[in-house]
């Protein structure tokens, strides 16, 4: 339990280091951004914690990374989230919540490439340009 608590302090925490434009625009929000949102918080709880939240995610989308990523491009610009995010668990099926898991590869990926991770995180919580982020995936 002192685990998750201290990985679940850690996201949020990474969501208070996130520019607060962010939570301004949250009208104006499309799938990638707010998997973003959620992908770049969680990554700065893997990186204070080393866990991540949704590990079921790992084993229900294991052989399936193709098919959700390509289901996950024709919904990035989509301003309904509802079946990205705050969707709940799921099933193995149908997992839920898969904006949490396909932001975090996205923002990972981001921060594995750069040479500088410092100015990578500094980006990432920004978040000025999440398509040109998306890209680096």
């Amino acid at each position: 339990m002192t685990a998750r608590l201290y990985h679940l302090s850690a996201h949020e925490y990474g969501h208070i280091q996130q520019s607060p434009a962010l939570e301004e625009d949250s009208e104006n929000t499309t799938v990638l951004k707010q998997s973003l949102i959620e992908g770049v918080a969680e990554l700065m709880a893997r990186l204070t914690s080393g866990e991540v939240s949704n590990v079921h995610l790992q084993r229900w989308t294991a052989g399936r990374v193709r098919e959700i990523d390509q289901r996950f491009l024709a919904d990035a610009g989509n301003t309904d989230i509802s079946a990205w995010l705050y969707n709940g668990v799921g099933t193995p099926e149908q997992p839920g919540d898969l904006g949490y898991w396909v932001g975090y590869r996205i923002a990972k990926a981001y921060y594995d490439k750069a040479a500088d991770k410092r100015v990578a995180l500094r980006t990432l919580l920004d978040l000025k340009d999440p398509a040109e982020i998306g890209r680096a995936h």
